[in-house]
């Protein structure tokens, strides 16, 4: 197999001027971010996005409505403190007097507990309260951060926030309290409003919204989905979490919306937050510093991920495949130009012009990348379905120009062993040890889109699944 290769530093040069003169901005800079009042229009109707800020009691909250076009109201609140104070009431929400009843996820227990409404107070992650004349709410309880910058907080578990119910004048009183508010720290939390149920089903609960209470590794905050952040990242550590442009609840949200009213209104609004994120370029930023990027081809912080980028990419096509949003729209075609333009400079050429796209990339520079299997997999596939969505035919000669490489190199990607090689480098060699199933899993999404088996996928997936089998591998697709 042979493979034409660019100098890194005619690769980084000519990537400024494939941009479009629009993109030639510094990576962190956003794109598209709708203004006060705007209306995100869908499909199912207008909803009015309006950021508001209260300063009493000598702290400030940072609050994000959305009026959603199906009559529901979600908020995200962030607060922040000058000086050190005690427990606080960030959030209070004013409920008719009536019978209910509140739901609450104990995280010890791993399960949702239930309770007729009554005054109490709850240390819980995640609460649901319903009225028996209707209404329901959804509420996430103050959790604290402190920022180590470059994207990255430090979670303080231990002064996670709780609910307080009281009886009010005129009925109810729902308080999100967060346990402290020291200075240089944030406190996030969030709420659902709806006048009809948002979980038609209670039992939907304990079936499929036990994963989203926020009390495992993933964290939602007012500017994204957070992650633990990998030792390899700077900064990091013990309860460290990094904003991660592959937005995994976002994902469950889009999945969740067509069942739970819950997962429809919350994908709308996690999806505008994450828009939020898109950098002038197009692509969305990894903020850390990668040690092993950085060693390695000269990548610093704020850097260009393929892959989280590709998941991220894949939801936004998902939403608007069942409920069509102007801006999402306009947001991946910044990103399917801004990707054309990447892949065309940055690729090292095959045999029968099947192009090998890097993994990563940063505007201020660096080497090129090396290619893995699971990047150019996904990408090709992300990049089809975004050609059949979006009707970009360009998006598709693109992906078989990829998919084209994938046939031109598939022998080289079998390891001695039977277990597929990680990545493709710079030099042309193959090495690195690939992920125990996320690789045939591409493989596997890959061959269920295409009309007609590819003989090179086939002996791929064939090579790694005798590999697995051997191996004990299981949980891959089938």
């Amino acid at each position: 197999m042979r493979l034409r290769i660019l100098p890194a530093l005619l690769l980084a040069a000519a990537v400024l001027l494939a941009l479009p003169a629009a993109c030639r901005a510094p990576g962190g800079e956003a794109a598209g971010v709708p203004e006060a009042g705007e209306v995100l229009e869908f499909a199912r109707g207008g909803t009015r996005v309006t950021e508001e800020t209260d300063r009493t009691d000598g702290f400030s909250v940072q609050r994000r409505v959305y009026a959603l076009y199906n009559g529901d109201e979600a908020v995200m609140g962030r607060a922040e403190a000058p000086e050190d104070l005690g427990p606080v009431s960030l959030a209070a929400l004013e409920l008719p007097a009536g019978a209910g009843t509140v739901r609450w996820f104990d995280a010890a227990a791993g399960a949702w507990i239930a309770a007729p409404l009554a005054e109490a107070v709850f240390k819980t992650s995640c609460a649901v309260v319903t009225l028996e004349a209707g209404g329901e709410y959804l509420l996430y309880m103050p959790k604290l951060y402190q920022d180590q910058g470059f994207g990255t907080v430090r979670y303080l578990r231990a002064l996670d926030g709780a609910l307080t119910v009281e009886a009010s004048e005129d009925g109810w009183r729902l308080t999100l309290t967060a346990a402290s508010l020291p200075t240089g720290c944030e406190a996030d939390y969030m709420t659902l409003a709806s006048q009809v149920r948002l979980f038609e089903n209670p039992a939907v609960l304990d079936s499929f919204w036990r994963l989203y209470t926020l009390d495992g590794d993933g964290k939602w905050r007012y500017d994204g989905y957070y992650y633990p952040s990998p030792a390899t990242y700077t900064p990091s550590g013990e309860d460290c979490l990094y904003r991660l442009p592959a937005a995994y609840l976002c994902k469950s949200f889009v999945y969740g919306a067509s069942k739970v009213r819950a997962a429809e209104d919350l994908a709308v609004a996690t999806l505008d937050v994450m828009a939020r994120q898109q950098s002038l370029y197009g692509y969305f930023p990894t903020l850390p510093e990668s040690q092993w990027l950085s060693e390695d081809y000269g990548i610093g912080p704020g850097f260009y991920d393929t892959r989280f980028n590709t998941e991220l990419v894949e939801i936004y096509l998902r939403y608007i495949a069942q409920n069509p949003c102007e801006a999402f729209t306009a947001l991946l075609d910044r990103y399917f130009d801004f990707y054309l333009d990447f892949a065309a400079v940055h690729h090292r050429e095959t045999e029968h012009g099947g192009w090998l796209v890097d993994d990563y990339w940063h505007p201020d520079g660096g080497r090129g990348t090396h290619t893995s299997l699971n990047h150019q997999l996904a990408e090709l596939l992300a990049l089809y379905h975004g050609a059949d969505s979006l009707d970009r035919p360009e998006l598709r000669a693109l992906a078989d120009r990829m998919l084209r490489a994938v046939q031109d190199t598939a022998p080289s990607w079998v390891r001695a062993d039977g277990d597929l090689h990680y990545a493709c480098y710079p030099d042309g060699s193959y090495g690195g040890s690939d992920y125990p199933y996320l690789t045939y899993n591409d493989l596997y999404h890959l061959r269920e889109y295409l009309p007609e088996p590819v003989p090179e996928l086939e002996a791929l997936m064939e090579a790694k699944r005798a590999w697995m089998d051997r191996s004990g591998v299981t949980g891959y697709l089938q």
